[in-house]
């Protein structure tokens, strides 16, 4: 062996000790290398299988593309829903999750199908719907308003409804008749204040009178129903992440779109409670110990009660959130499978100094009286357009000091660089404000100097792949900034981010970092895993080692469970093997791969329909418990 041979294996042997999760590969627990074994070789089959025999999208020129796995999220996630390694994806303990916009966590049905319920529940919309351009284009709001017209029928009498419009009225929700009418008439528009200039908007229709006009003009939509129109609206399209002409700017526009508009879907008791039930049910669905929810604190963002005429404080919000929680984990299936809930008190990023003092102020409030509920502190927003972090750098000290003094720990939990712009400037500011963790993180790979600094301070980021992905930071997860940061030996950990716009759960960023690089391992999903533990903000120690715990137990359960029920792939790999030397086999291969993936196919969408009528069940038990404490609290 030459002296270069021995430079080279070397080095190849110093690349392999530096990697991120060589302490745990070198350190297999009993069954983690047979899995692993498992899961690369699934990478193959599922290639086989499912992305060979999917539809090639055509290109330029004509050109065809065949699907393979990496490729742009949107335009992959029905194939990646058919495969086996998906499925092991959500099979996985993922220990933590620590970035979730508590707005943005499950599909669009579930707050389509609540707001069905609502007498009070309009729609408006920023342009006439008259032609497909039109119901493209626009921007849809919904709100529970309180109709101004008195009903024919007064429940609780002349005086209380009295009251209650005036309640609406000081909250500027009483909606006047003249204020209401068709959004399907050019004539019906109505102008309204907005942050710098005035907006154009319609005026309100009432949802149940928009559901019934639908069948006569809905048509031009493009969509058989308005429920399928409304869930486009809500969710991101292949081609507004992909487009060629698309932009950071330009994902974040129609992003920001659908957050108004969830926004209206989500502020009502009603749908906030089952929302809420719902939500923790979704984390143990998805085999999530614990997680840490960021709901944003503010007043235009306060939910109201059911009728529109009251609201309720974010203190009401908070206990709702809570209440829901101890419930939850009253039921004794719950507490074996998830641990605990916190939040991050969240406010956006666009607010003046005084405002973000005010929600200080708050979120310490908020500690002394929940203590071990409040997880931290963050600022939300498109951090383009947003104040960035050195604005607020005052009354961030005086926090910190005030914090300290009354002896409690609120760390902050900063989004910060997700751009690609001057904003990311914003990382050196979190790092010299003590951050915790931060937020994505995205930008922090171009900065070396900052990155050896990160790894001092024990920052971990909280990387959403996905949501970079959809919102034009990267265009496929193999270019995505995580792998370089990971073999830098940053502290990361996965997360979802807005899976509700991004037809995304935890499972299909856990899938997306597998399948984005080659040698991303089991043992690379749990150094991931055990990071997202070991950063997690923890009342005590105490907790720390419970969810510790549990999450080993449902380990070690998952790896038997790979190499139980994947035995059959080493079989299949070594057919897969020998038809790429033998055209008759390969051949004979394609024709079996694509009845197998036409039987994977109808199986997934078997399976998928049977958890959306699961899901519709569990709705409809939830709000079925809500009208019954209604009435009790009603009664008394």
């Amino acid at each position: 062996m030459t002296s270069k041979d021995n430079e080279r294996q070397r080095l190849m042997q110093q690349e392999k000790d530096d990697a991120f999760d060589s302490k745990l590969a070198c350190n297999p627990r009993p069954g983690e290398q047979e899995a692993n074994e498992i899961l690369q070789k699934l990478k193959t089959i599922d290639g086989c299988y499912f992305y060979d025999t999917a539809s090639r999208k055509k290109g330029y020129g004509g050109q065809e593309h065949s699907l393979v796995p990496g490729d742009g999220f949107l335009s992959t996630v029905d194939v990646i829903e058919q495969t086996h390694l998906f499925e092991v994806a959500q099979k996985m303990p993922k220990g933590a999750h620590l970035h979730i916009h508590f707005n943005a966590c499950l599909v669009p049905d579930v707050l389509l199908t609540i707001a069905e319920s609502m007498e009070n529940m309009f729609i408006r919309s920023n342009r006439p719907l008259k032609t497909q351009e039109d119901f493209w284009l626009c921007e849809i709001q919904f709100m529970i308003k309180f109709p101004e017209k008195r009903p024919t029928q007064l429940v609780g009498g002349e005086e209380h409804w009295q009251q209650r419009r005036e309640n609406a009225k000081g909250f500027q929700n009483l909606l006047e008749e003249e204020d209401q009418g068709s959004l399907f008439e050019p004539s019906n528009w109505t102008v309204t204040e907005g942050k710098e200039k005035h907006e154009k908007w319609m005026k309100w229709m009432n949802y149940g009178e928009f559901r019934i006009a639908w069948n006569s003009y809905g048509g031009k939509s493009g969509n058989n129903s308005y429920k399928s129109w409304l869930k486009d609206k809500l969710v991101f399209n292949v081609e507004e992440a992909h487009g060629p002409y698309q932009t950071q700017l330009g994902a974040w526009e129609k992003f920001n779109g659908r957050t108004r508009m969830m926004k209206g879907l989500f502020n009502y008791r009603k749908a906030f409670s089952a929302y809420t039930r719902l939500c923790l049910e979704s984390f143990v669905n998805d085999h999530i110990q614990y997680a840490e929810i960021r709901p944003n604190f503010m007043e235009t963002n306060q939910i109201f009660e059911d009728d529109g005429a009251t609201k309720i404080d974010n203190e009401g919000t908070i206990d709702i959130i809570i209440d829901k929680f101890k419930e939850f984990q009253s039921e004794a299936e719950n507490q074996k499978r998830f641990l605990g809930l916190k939040l991050i008190y969240c406010t956006p990023r666009s607010f003046k100094e005084e405002q973000i003092e005010t929600a200080l102020a708050e979120c310490l409030k908020f500690k002394k009286q929940y203590r071990e509920y409040i997880a931290g502190f963050d600022l939300v927003g498109e951090e383009s357009k947003g104040k960035p972090l050195k604005d607020f750098r005052r009354v961030f000290q005086e926090f910190q000091v005030q914090c300290k003094a009354e002896k409690l720990d609120i760390p902050f939990l900063f989004h910060c660089g997700e751009t690609l712009d001057d904003a990311d400037k914003n990382l050196v500011e979190a790092l010299t404000l003590g951050a915790k963790r931060i937020g994505h993180g995205y930008a922090l790979i171009s900065h070396p100097g900052l990155i050896e600094a990160y790894k001092a301070q024990g920052i971990c980021l909280e990387l959403c792949p996905i949501s970079n992905e959809v919102l034009g930071l990267t265009q496929r997860i193999g270019a995505h900034s995580m792998y370089p940061l990971l073999a830098n030996n940053v502290h990361c950990c996965l997360n979802s981010d807005n899976g509700t716009l991004f037809r995304s759960t935890l499972s299909h960023d856990f899938y997306q970092a597998i399948v984005g690089r080659k040698d991303m391992t089991i043992f690379g999903w749990r150094q991931l895993i055990e990071w997202s533990i070991d950063h997690s903000v923890m009342q005590d120690e105490r907790e720390g080692k419970r969810l510790r715990t549990m999450w080993e137990s449902e380990w070690a359960r998952f790896v038997a469970w790979i190499n139980k029920e994947f035995a059959w792939v080493h079989e299949e790999s070594a057919r897969i093997d020998k038809a790429a030397k033998d055209e008759k086999l390969r051949e004979s291969l394609r024709e079996f791969a694509q009845k197998r993936a036409e039987k994977r196919r109808g199986e997934i969408t078997k399976k998928q329909k049977a958890e959306g009528r699961m899901l519709g069940e569990r709705l409809q038990l939830e709000l079925q418990r809500y009208e019954e404490k209604q009435r009790q609290r009603a009664a008394k």
